[in-house]
């Protein structure tokens, strides 16, 4: 039998074969527990009521395909049970809000860099343009961010700004001056707010579990086995953990979470541990809704936004994976976006916008807290369908913006 006919009965037989399905996890029954109360419309005053009261949560699964969220994953992932991945996302909390990007429907959902890396991803978010960063070794943005500037223009306390991420290049993309926001990323002890008896924190997670049964009473200490493990970048248990914490102590502005988990399996070639850090990720975004719903006013005027910063390849066999990798991979540019807030209307029409990018959300996230967007050449635009009745509010860029006073927090 020639090479070729083998590699071809090889793939064949990879794109036939599953490995057993992975079993139920205790986080994804955590969140099937949880009952969220119905969405309550709101109708902002003004723009400075959006500069007094208006929250945002920026929250990023590292290289999660379109083709995962919209559960149309291909076979060659070896890992594919009968569960579906995003059963919270697409179900019940995508009647809540908007969900776009699925593969051949509108509105496309891209990238704004050539790359189609990570950092240059998280880089392009959080400037709302183009920028020279190619790479993940390209350094801090160059720019101030839409952290830094909501923060300073509004007047916020260094706690209303915060970005909290399981791996450590997030915070180059988070502030172009260090030290100006809050910032909490990679292997580092979460120190804020302290840790009080009874905390649980997941040091070493089973697959699918979002904390372990271990009460801890201090930070946690990391070994060299879990740095290795996970690439250095701390395990998204314990960010998770730590960002629910962070909220209900300080209740941010503007949170920027990032998760990665998802990626390094991915890169490693761990199909099922990829997967597995998708459904950890669908229970997780409903345990953040849970708590906002628990934290009142703060929680009922908050909009959350859910994307992330690059696909993956597509397709592929026993030895040519491409679901792996990306920045090589043309598809991995396709991207998908989640929005649900208070002023969204659950009945609104699918977006109008032909295509989203990642320069978008910034002045998206920049009209939804009362300010004026930036505008440049090469900057993105608020896309409408995500500010709902924000949009029908005066353009803001003719307003004073200033120090907000405090809203109901």
């Amino acid at each position: 039998m020639s090479p070729r006919l083998l590699l071809l009965v090889a793939c064949l037989a990879c794109c036939r074969t599953a490995l057993p399905p992975s079993s139920r996890t205790s986080v994804e029954d955590a969140a099937d527990r949880i009952v969220l109360p119905p969405p309550v419309p709101m109708t902002p005053e003004s723009n400075d009521w959006l500069r007094r009261n208006s929250n945002v949560i920026l929250f990023t699964w590292d290289g999660v395909r379109p083709e995962e969220v919209f559960d149309d994953a291909d076979q060659t992932l070896l890992a594919r049970d009968d569960r579906p991945l995003t059963p919270r996302l697409r179900g019940e909390l995508s009647r809540r809000g908007i969900l776009v990007g699925r593969l051949g429907a509108p509105p496309r959902v891209r990238l704004a860099n050539g790359s189609r890396m990570s950092l240059p991803g998280y880089q392009s978010i959080m400037a709302g343009s183009r920028l020279d960063c190619e790479a993940n070794t390209c350094g801090r943005i160059p720019v101030e961010t839409v952290l830094e500037r909501a923060r300073r223009e509004l007047g916020w306390p260094v706690e209303a700004a915060a970005c909290i991420a399981s791996w450590k290049p997030v915070r180059l993309a988070a502030e172009h001056v260090e030290g100006s926001v809050t910032v909490n990323a990679g292997l580092v002890s979460t120190p804020d707010p302290p840790w009080s008896p009874g905390t649980t924190i997941a040091i070493e997670p089973a697959p699918g579990q979002i904390f372990n049964s271990a009460p801890r009473t201090e930070p946690p200490v990391f070994s060299e086995k879990i740095a290795v493990k996970y690439h250095q970048d701390r395990p998204d248990a314990v960010t998770m953990d730590y960002g629910l914490q962070y909220l209900r102590a300080h209740r941010p502005r503007l949170l920027f979470l990032s998760l990665g988990d998802s990626d390094n399996f991915a890169h490693d070639g761990d199909s099922v541990g990829y997967l597995s850090a998708i459904r950890r990720y669908d229970a997780y975004l409903k345990v953040l809704l849970a708590t906002l719903a628990d934290l009142g006013e703060y929680g009922r005027h908050t909009t959350v936004l859910v994307t992330t910063d690059h696909g993956r390849g597509r397709r592929g066999c026993l030895f040519y994976r491409p679901w792996r990798e990306h920045g090589e991979h043309e598809a991995s540019e396709n991207v998908w976006l989640y929005a649900t807030g208070p002023f969204l209307r659950p009945d609104a029409a699918p977006p109008a916008e032909p295509e989203i990018t990642h320069r978008d959300l910034r002045p998206t996230i920049e009209r939804l807290l009362g300010l004026c967007p930036q505008s440049c050449a090469t900057c993105g635009r608020p896309v409408a369908s995500l500010l709902g009745a924000v949009a029908d509010l005066p353009d803001p860029c003719g307003e004073p913006a200033g120090p907000a006073e405090a809203g109901a927090r």
